[in-house]
């Protein structure tokens, strides 16, 4: 379910933009001369694709190995102890 899924990724998502892109943004602006500007942004759109591709692709990883785990039969108290 997508729903599911954003609110499983937000958490790690959301912080991960911030610490990428508004360094990225201040260095393009202040440091990268205006006719590179566009390809720096690609560049950096490029890693942060990747990123989320990684992420994405963990998440499921994880949720189809807790699919795939035996459910554990709960330990039942024995009454007679």
């Amino acid at each position: 379910d997508y729903w599911t899924d954003l609110r499983r990724a937000w958490p790690v998502v959301l912080p991960a933009n911030w610490c990428l892109w508004i360094p990225a943004q201040a260095i393009n602006f202040r440091f990268v001369p205006l006719p590179y500007q566009v390809l720096f942004s690609n560049v950096v759109a490029l890693v942060w694709n990747a990123f989320l591709s990684f992420t994405n692709s963990r998440q499921q990883q994880q949720q189809q190995q807790a699919d795939d785990m035996p459910e554990q039969p709960l330990l039942e108290n024995d009454a007679t102890s």
